[in-house]
């Protein structure tokens, strides 16, 4: 950085084709028309014969130069790699070192008169190390003998800050001039792993670490003109590419912007605005209905704030089905559209007239998994969304695979959102959590024999009990009449066969009846009584239907004395006070066992859940043979508490903008502490931080479903319209 340079600008062209001389020629006319006197051209031929490169020379000599440059061509003849593009650009910057600015230009492409003097000046007259212009953005039809221009764009970066650049790519290639006398030469460079967009990733790399200058690209002259010709030979995608050149070009993009993805994580900076996405699920689950209440809530929320939308880097992307929720509110701004033909082609793989069926489960299945033909489709579709809003986190309510590999591999960060283990009555919790939901949520990664120490937050138990408003009935009659001879009684509910809870965190049961014959025959031979609860939306469709059906046969052939089936609808206070006065709950890992929990009643979960640890929890063999359970009883009334208060957050500040981003945050701040201190490091930081208090759950504790009940909804057909829209 401190050597001599002489004070010349040094252009690099790539040229791959004799055939286009007559447009190379026309790019140097203009560079020899530049008022800045020393312009070096220096054309850099990919695997030309030695008569091609002498009739380069010749067409460069024959304009005239300023005698203290040297004009010439660099033929580069490797056999590897095979798209040669951006190791010109190295071999160029290294071979032109003694120039003290540089810049690239296609061979295509035509400068204004006084193009490199501006962006020199500018260089000289600040601190900068990068400087960068505005252009003319030419549109042409090509034919053997003519070009047509049909459209001219003149792009001008007027009140441009560092935050745009980071956000998208703004400059083409031509639009940027390097002083590489303040620039490190390890930094002098282009990053050969990709050849697309390779020019926005060199910016990236040098604004985000130097000084940059963008007072040429706001002045509105003429400067660079850049054409794009309507006939697929630009290296950019385009319409007008044949199918296999397309893709071609498609997986180039795709690992350019993966890698400038990773670049832009790495030089976040805290004043930039942090642009989220909301993922919506275009996989039509349950018939197209179990996500788009959450898209409806979004809108609540989103829709409340002024009309010049101050969360303008928070977005929700959804399929084109949930059009008709969208469309209900005035003020839409903070939503698009996935790409139609992917979410079409994504909902035929499930079967016909998208049925909830073995086959559709299986392949939702698959998907949160991170496997098979749905989940590289949505890798295609985030891809697309990120072109229409290049998020730094992205956010999905439960589990889908592809957005969590998508986030690894473009070290964008990913937020999982769900609803928490408590449901009304109680004041409703939700996940927003940096690690996953269900079974892989942050509990999962506290140390193995980890015990909780005691917390202050477990004198707040009593108070979030009493002010969701829950007075404890007396003990069910159901209930009195199953403890005849004074048996023990436990409670088991039942989950739906398509819980992601169950498909991806029981994976011992293939259904539900495994279950039940696992755990009912020897509590019953151990003096029990079992009262078996149906899930409520068990009759919803034929799959979950079928797995509820199995599990009632098996409960008919069992002693009808001490197997209960119990599936009358309950209120609230009867839940309660099942909840409350049952001797035990064993459950897969339903959130009726944590409700049983926050009541002081001891539960047993066979699969991994969100809200279980190991030590905490009373176990099969504790119910077996009737252990003391007064310590871990203590022991499970602290789980709870740190559920509740260091782990779970309000459900309803899901879906209120300024709430959502602070539980981002916070989310983060969870995932440093992961990062840089392992499992015992993420342990302390949850019990030392409070991140849900009594007041906030008072406030934010309900969903937005219960403001905006979906019978309102369905009265207005939004969700009938949902299922009819593709």
């Amino acid at each position: 950085m401190n050597r001599h340079y002489d004070d010349k600008i040094s252009i690099l062209i790539r040229f791959h084709d004799l055939s286009k001389l007559e447009q190379l020629s026309m790019c140097l006319l203009t560079l020899e028309g530049q008022t800045f006197p020393r312009v070096e051209p220096v054309i850099l031929a990919q695997r030309f014969s030695a008569a091609q490169v002498v009739e380069l020379e010749s067409l460069i000599g024959e304009f005239h130069w300023h005698e203290d440059v040297k004009p010439r061509v660099i033929n580069v003849d490797l056999d590897e790699p095979e798209d040669l593009r951006t190791h010109l650009l190295n071999i160029g910057i290294r071979e032109t070192s003694d120039a003290r600015f540089f810049a690239v230009l296609d061979y295509d492409d035509f400068c204004g008169q006084a193009h490199y003097e501006r962006l020199t000046t500018s260089l000289k007259n600040s601190s900068a190390a990068i400087s960068y212009s505005g252009l003319i953005l030419v549109e042409q039809n090509t034919s053997e003998h003519y070009n047509f221009t049909v459209r001219k764009q003149f792009v001008v970066r007027d009140s441009f800050r560092l935050q745009n650049l980071y956000d998208n790519p703004h400059f083409q290639m031509g639009c940027f001039a390097v002083d590489r006398s303040k620039i490190a030469d390890a930094d002098l460079c282009f990053d050969e792993s990709i050849v697309y967009e390779e020019d926005y990733n060199f910016h990236l790399r040098l604004s985000l670490r130097y000084p940059s200058d963008f007072s040429v690209a706001a002045e509105k002259v003429p400067a660079l003109m850049r054409t794009i010709r309507r006939d697929g030979t630009n290296s950019i995608v385009s319409e007008y590419d044949a199918p296999q050149e397309r893709e071609r070009k498609e997986e180039l993009r795709r690992q350019g912007r993966t890698a400038n993805g990773r670049l832009r994580q790495q030089f976040f900076r805290p004043e930039f605005d942090p642009f989220i996405l909301y993922w919506t699920e275009p996989l039509p689950i349950r018939g197209g209905t179990a996500y788009n209440w959450t898209v409806y809530s979004m809108g609540v929320g989103m829709s409340q704030l002024p009309k010049r939308n101050q969360y303008g880097h928070l977005r929700v992307a959804h399929s084109p089905r949930y059009e008709p929720l969208v469309s209900a509110f005035s003020q839409r701004n903070w939503a698009f559209s996935q790409d139609l033909n992917l979410v079409r082609e994504i909902e035929s793989q499930l079967s016909p007239q998208i049925a909830w069926d073995a086959h559709s489960v299986s392949v939702w299945t698959d998907l949160m998994r991170g496997r098979g033909p749905v989940y590289e489709l949505q890798l295609k579709l985030i891809d697309q969304a990120y072109t229409v809003f290049p998020f730094q986190t992205i956010m999905t309510w439960g589990v889908n695979g592809a957005v969590a590999d998508y986030s690894r591999t473009t070290s964008t960060k990913h937020i999982s959102l769900e609803l928490g283990p408590t449901r009304s009555p109680f004041l409703e919790t939700g996940h927003c959590d940096p690690f996953g939901v269900n079974g892989d949520s942050v509990t999962s990664l506290l140390p193995p024999g980890f015990q909780l120490p005691e917390l202050e937050s477990e004198q707040w138990l009593d108070t979030y009990i009493a002010r969701s408003g829950i007075e404890i009935p007396p003990v069910p009659e159901t209930l009195k009449l199953a403890r005849n001879n004074g048996r023990k009684v436990a409670l088991i509910p039942l989950q739906l066969a398509d819980d992601a809870n169950f498909l991806l965190h029981a994976e011992q049961y293939s259904a539900f009846v495994d279950f039940l014959e696992e755990v009912v025959p020897p509590l019953l031979e151990n003096g029990w009584v079992c009262i078996i609860r149906p899930h409520p939306g068990a009759s919803r469709a034929d799959y979950v239907r079928a797995d509820n059906e199995r599990c009632r046969e098996w409960q008919l052939s069992q002693d009808q004395d001490k197997v209960l089936w119990y599936d009358e609808i309950m209120t609230p206070a009867e839940h309660i006070g099942f909840l409350r006065h049952i001797d035990a709950v064993v459950s897969v890992n339903s959130s009726m066992a944590f409700e049983a929990m926050l009541l002081g009643t001891p539960a047993v979960v066979t699969g991994k859940s969100s809200f279980g640890l190991a030590g905490h929890m009373a176990t099969m063999d504790d119910l077996l043979t009737n252990r003391d359970l007064t310590e871990i009883l203590k022991l499970q009334r602290r789980l709870v508490a740190f559920n509740l208060f260091h782990h779970l957050v309000p459900v309803g500040e899901l879906f209120v903008p300024g709430q959502l981003i602070r539980r981002i945050e916070q989310a983060e701040r969870i995932r440093s502490a992961y990062i840089t201190g392992g499992a015992t490091g993420l342990a302390e930081h949850l019990i030392r931080n409070v991140r849900s208090t009594i007041t906030e759950y008072l406030t934010m504790g309900i969903s937005p479903m219960r403001v905006s009940p979906p019978k309102t909804i369905s009265t207005q057909k939004l969700f009938d319209k949902v299922l009819q829209n593709i």
